[in-house]
């Protein structure tokens, strides 16, 4: 039996679809262009083809360096994180996606004492412009958005506290090693990020 053409519709558009058609339901179907993110680990995912996906153009870039001795957090300029990104592929880096286009770590299985474990990277767009005394404060309370934004998105908690000493050496780029507390309160887990000394 032919599937019978129906109207319905999405967001509050009409649309004529068939009946038990996905797309009857609002289902969107994926860009055939774009590769899923998830997949990264079928083998025809080559680091040049990983990088067309990821390659952000946003202009600031927030990274954890994670090594033996501790956790480093540090903003800098977009293309220098992308240029990381090429070095750490040049190195035989494992890609690994945290949250699926905004947020991806490339690890070192083969690292010496000392050395780079694993590098998380964060890409954001600074604020614009900073004129005057208003927007430089207004540049600064985004930072700090994007800041705990990172957090979140690097380390996968609900909640998060970042402590202003912590906020201040990222965004001075000084030092800016973490010591992270997690406290389990039953209906969700909270992350507590404070300077280590």
């Amino acid at each position: 039996m032919a599937k019978t053409p129906i109207m319905y519709s999405i967001n509050g558009k009409p649309n004529t679809g068939e009946l038990l058609s996905r797309e009857q339901d609002g289902f969107i179907p994926p860009n055939k262009y774009r590769a899923n993110p998830k997949k990264f680990t079928r083998p025809e995912f080559t680091p040049e083809r990983i990088k067309q996906i990821i390659n952000s153009t946003q202009n600031s870039c927030l990274i954890a360096i994670e090594r033996s001795t501790g956790t480093n957090i540090i903003k800098m300029d977009g293309s220098v994180a992308r240029d990381l990104v090429d070095k750490c592929f040049e190195k035989k880096w494992t890609f690994h996606p945290i949250v699926p286009c905004y947020v991806f770590r490339l690890s070192d299985v083969n690292a010496g004492p000392g050395m780079p474990v694993e590098i998380k990277f964060y890409f954001y767009n600074n604020y614009y412009p900073r004129t005057t005394q208003e927007e430089e404060r207004k540049a600064i309370n985004f930072d700090v958005e994007q800041i705990g934004e990172a957090f979140r998105l690097f380390y996968v908690f609900e909640t998060i506290s970042i402590s202003s000493g912590l906020i201040e050496n990222i965004l001075l780029n000084k030092p800016a090693f973490i010591h992270m507390d997690v406290e389990d309160l039953k209906t969700e887990i909270k992350g507590h990020f404070t300077l280590a000394p």
